[in-house]
Order: C-alpha cells, then structure tokens, then sequence
C-alpha cells in the first residue's frame, strides 16, 4: 500500500531495530565489561589457585634444604618433577621456586625445560611477590616483561613443617594467553549478542510482516469499496486472534450493513425507474392530448381573430350608425323647434282669425 511519507510498519521497523540495537549495544558493552572484570577475576583466580596447589605439594622442609650446587641431586629432582607436573598439564607458561635474598629474590629451582634460569639469578620483583614473600598468596595486576616475555604471574609461600617460610613458587602466564582468553569471552559474548539481535530482527520482521499483511487485507478492502469495485459478499479473512481480527469482525459487520444499505438503495431505484418509466408513458400521452388541445387551440385562436375582426367592423358600423343617429336628433330637435314655432304662429293666426270671424259676427249680428 502506497504512503505519502514512511508506512506505519516501516516506522515501527525501524524503531524497534534502532533501540533493539541501541539496547543490545548498550547491555552488551555492560556486559563485555563485566564479564571481562568477571572473566580477569576468574583467571587470576585460577592462577593464584595453581600457586597455591603447587606451594602445598612441594616439600618444605627439602626446599629450605637444597642450596646451589645441589642441581644433581635426588632432592633438587624431587622438586623439579613436583614443579613439571603443574607445568606440563595446567595452561601456566613458566613455574618455578624463589627465595628471599636480602631486598629482593633469586631463583632456586626452575622446571623449565629448554631456558632454565640458573640458581641465584634475580626475579623481578612486584608487589604480589613481596605479599608472597610475607606469607600472603597474589597475583600481578598488570604483565610484566622480562627476557623470557610479557607474563601475569602468580605467587604462594611454601612453608616448613615448623611454620617458617622456605620460599615463594612462582607461576607465569603468557599475557598473550591471558588476553586470548579475554578476547575469546568477549568474542563469545559478542557474538551471542549479534545473534540475539539478528533472532530479535527476524523476529520483528515477521510481526511487521503480519501486520503489514493484514493493513493490507483492511486497506484493500476499504479501496474496494471506495472505488464501488468491491464485492460486499465476501469476507476479509484474518484469524490472527489478535485486534486484527477484532477490526476484521467489525469490518465485516459494516460491509454487511453497506450490503443491505444498497440492496435497499437498489430496490428503491428499481422502483424509481418503474415509477419513472409509467412518468414517461404518462407524460408522453399528456404531449399528444397538449397537441390536439394546442390544435384546438390554434383554431379557436383562429376563429376568435375573426370574431375580433367581425366584432372591430362592427363597432365601426355601430359608431357610424351612432352618428347618424346624432345627426338625425339633431335635425328632429330642428324641426321640433320649428314645430313650435309654428303651432306659436298656427295658434296666433287661429286666434286672429278667430278674432276675425267674431268681429265679423258681431258685425253681421249688428247688421242683422
């Protein structure tokens, strides 16, 4: 699935690596060191152990005894081989008899078998070795050098029967020896870090896998539906037991709901389009009888044009008529006023000439 930036996944990839790491960087630096310190203690114990072992086999009271010059003899050989058994099967490079020489200490008997340090020879001297000297075991915090090379060397007091000390024996262990066997623990524990990590990687690879995986499966199906592509009768499938397959479930149940959501919306369209359809029969009839009554119409509107035409003319003949009629009273009132005037005169005339005739009666009956 494509993201703008760094995936979810990717981030908790990264982050679980990045502190993984950091951690294992950390515990193992903590833990190298300390088992380093665990792993020094460790030998030096082991050395200071040898010392001991060898300063209680060998015979006090004989090493007290031999003095220079006694290289050849059964007492000299006797501590030779007690010292040769240690030497040859135990790790220690060098072991060998010392005693006190005025400030310091000289060799006495040296079980090297190729470089033997002569009688009298002086030792180096360290502060384990002047312990020793006082009757306290140690072993040298640091290697030192001398001809035979650089060594961590261990020392214990051997006593008399009497409780004296009669020398010290000395142990040496290669530094070289020393520091291999540091450097193999560290190896050791490194190594079983690099593989902690690299399981704990794989690990973490395989969990953002499945996760990755079912964001996926939700992601994909989401798109479906988005784009209306989806088929809404199949299932997102995830039995990882864990919150995936919670959202799953319920992601499911809401596609079960988009389902019958649409299956409603559908049938509603179905009916829709029926409806839609007898609208369309319905409306396509209504056109046809808005035709004929348009036809009508127009033929109405046609012999009402004429009508109006008819009823125009009409009017005019009516105002015409009107017209006339005025002009007619008109000339009637002329005539009635003329009437009058003469029924005035008629009326004047008829009573002068009846004043006439009675004048001429009144004359007649006078002539009479």
């Amino acid at each position: 699935m494509k993201v703008r930036r760094i995936s979810i996944s990717l981030q908790i990839f990264l982050i679980n690596v990045i502190v993984l790491v950091a951690a294992s960087a950390i515990l193992g630096t903590v833990s190298i060191k300390q088992s380093s310190s665990a792993m020094e203690t460790l030998i030096k114990q082991r050395m200071l152990d040898i010392a001991n072992l060898a300063a209680n086999h060998m015979d006090g009271d004989l090493l007290e005894a031999l003095e220079d010059g006694d290289q050849e003899t059964e007492e000299f050989e006797s501590a030779l081989e007690v010292l040769s058994v240690y030497r040859d099967n135990t790790n220690l490079e060098y072991i060998y008899c010392m005693e006190k020489s005025g400030s310091g200490f000289i060799f006495t008997v040296d079980a090297d078998p190729e470089d033997p340090a002569d009688w009298g020879d002086e030792v180096e001297v360290t502060d384990a070795l002047i312990e020793a000297g006082n009757g306290h075991a140690g072993v040298d915090d640091e290697p030192y050098s001398d001809e035979w090379g650089n060594h961590y060397s261990a020392y214990s007091p051997v006593y008399t029967s009497d409780g004296k000390i009669a020398g010290v024996v000395g142990v040496d262990f290669s530094a070289e020896w020393y520091d291999q066997q540091v450097a193999s623990h560290i190896r050791i524990v490194s190594f079983i870090s690099l593989i902690i990590v690299v399981l704990s990687i794989v690990a973490i690879f395989i969990l953002i896998s499945r996760i990755k995986k079912s964001f996926s499966a939700l992601n994909n199906k989401l798109c479906d539906i988005a784009d209306g592509s989806g088929d809404l009768t199949k299932k997102i499938e995830i039995s990882s037991g864990d919150e995936f397959e919670v959202i799953a479930g319920n992601m499911n149940t809401f596609i079960e709901q988009i389902r019958d959501i649409v299956s409603g919306v559908k049938n509603n369209v179905d009916s829709s389009v029926s409806a839609s359809n007898e609208l369309t029969d319905i409306t396509e009839r209504a056109s046809k009888t808005m035709g004929e009554l348009s036809n009508a119409i127009s033929g109405v509107s046609s012999g009402a044009l004429q009508q109006a035409e008819d009823v125009n003319s009409a009017s005019d003949n009516v105002r015409t008529i009107v017209n006339r009629l005025s002009e007619m009273f008109d000339t009637v009132e002329t005539a009635e006023e003329c009437t009058s005037s003469m029924a005035a005169n008629s009326n004047h005339v008829s009573k002068t000439f009846e004043e006439l005739i009675a004048s001429i009666q009144e004359s007649m009956r006078e002539l009479a």
